[in-house]
């Protein structure tokens, strides 16, 4: 059979919970809805259906993000992705436009303002963490000087057995995680006299 009723993956637990006559645990409070009433062919419990994905991927470039679907139209509020860093958004007549290509936002202000409205809600009610303007973020601003570190300072930590000199084992330590063939190059363009050991001038570069 087919439904038209809208349905998230917190819809499984209160719906498999009614399904097995299973009563809900005291206390707990359901992110969805059961959705046995569209199993069985009636109208489902959703007028519409909200998901807030708070993170970022590179693949396919996902940033945080909220979407509210209510009939045939969807509304995505990019956090912060607009100008100023507020939020952006986007709206589609998914009847019309399945593929998302054509954004309604700007022809349809009062739709948007309730849709966003009815997102705002939700996550509030669920008590999402919601990104937040930085009030200190300035897009001009430059990178601070990386801060290198002293030779000495490197050199004390890593000889472990206080005998003056480095070999490859103890300037590596603990391998995992660590570029190996860029610190192994490193090394042996300080070991001069390739005897594979590193002294404190070596690393300096002094004679």
């Amino acid at each position: 059979s087919k439904t038209d009723a809208f349905l998230t993956s917190t819809d499984w637990y209160p719906t498999l919970l009614e399904m097995m006559q299973i009563s809900k645990p005291p206390k707990l409070s359901f992110d969805g809805m059961s959705q046995v009433p569209a199993l069985l062919g009636k109208a489902g419990p959703r007028e519409s259906i909200t998901c807030f994905v708070p993170s970022y991927y590179p693949r396919p470039q996902t940033i945080p993000s909220t979407y509210t679907r209510r009939g045939d139209w969807k509304l995505i509020r990019f956090h912060g992705d607009g100008p100023q860093r507020a939020d952006r958004f986007e709206l589609y007549n998914l009847a019309k436009d399945i593929g998302e290509v054509n954004n309604l936002a700007t022809a349809e202000p009062a739709l948007v303002k309730k849709l966003n409205a009815e997102m705002t809600a939700y996550l509030t009610r669920t008590e999402a963490v919601v990104p937040l303007p930085n009030s200190a973020y300035n897009p001009n601003a430059k990178a601070a000087p990386k801060q290198s570190i002293a030779p000495a300072v490197i050199f004390k930590s890593r000889d472990k057995n206080q005998d003056g000199f480095l070999t490859l084992q103890e300037y590596i330590g603990n391998p995992k995680n660590r570029n190996v063939p860029v610190l192994t190059k490193r090394f042996n363009d300080w070991d001069r006299n390739k005897d594979s050991r590193v002294t404190l001038k070596e690393m300096k570069g002094t004679k």
